[in-house]
Formats: C-alpha cells, sequence, structure tokens
C-alpha cells in the first residue's frame, strides 16, 4: 500500500496496471518470459561457476 501512495504517478505503477489489466493469455506469456530469463541467467551463473572450479 506504501507504494502504491508514493509512487502512483510513477513508470513502474503504469507499466504494473497495464499489465495487470491486460488479458490472462498475455500476462501468462509475460510470466514465462520473465521465468525463461531468471532461468538463463541462472544457468549461465551456475556453468560459470562450475567451468571455474578446481576439481581435483
Amino acid at each position: 500500500m506504501w507504494l502504491v501512495e508514493n509512487y502512483s504517478q510513477g513508470t513502474a505503477y503504469n507499466l504494473l496496471t497495464r499489465v495487470l489489466s491486460s488479458p490472462d493469455w498475455f500476462q501468462a506469456v509475460v510470466s514465462g518470459v520473465v521465468f525463461l530469463m531468471i532461468f538463463t541467467v541462472s544457468l549461465a551463473g551456475s556453468l560459470m561457476i562450475y567451468e571455474n572450479k578446481d576439481i581435483s
């Protein structure tokens, strides 16, 4: 509630309002894309750590 009161005219609020008022299929697509981006970054980070690890 504090965020809404203080940032009710900001860009993030407008974007969130637009996404939440969009059709359900669009929300599912946006959620899927965000999930895939997080998964890809996590996988890349894990592979970098694994490749640099000295196993002996």
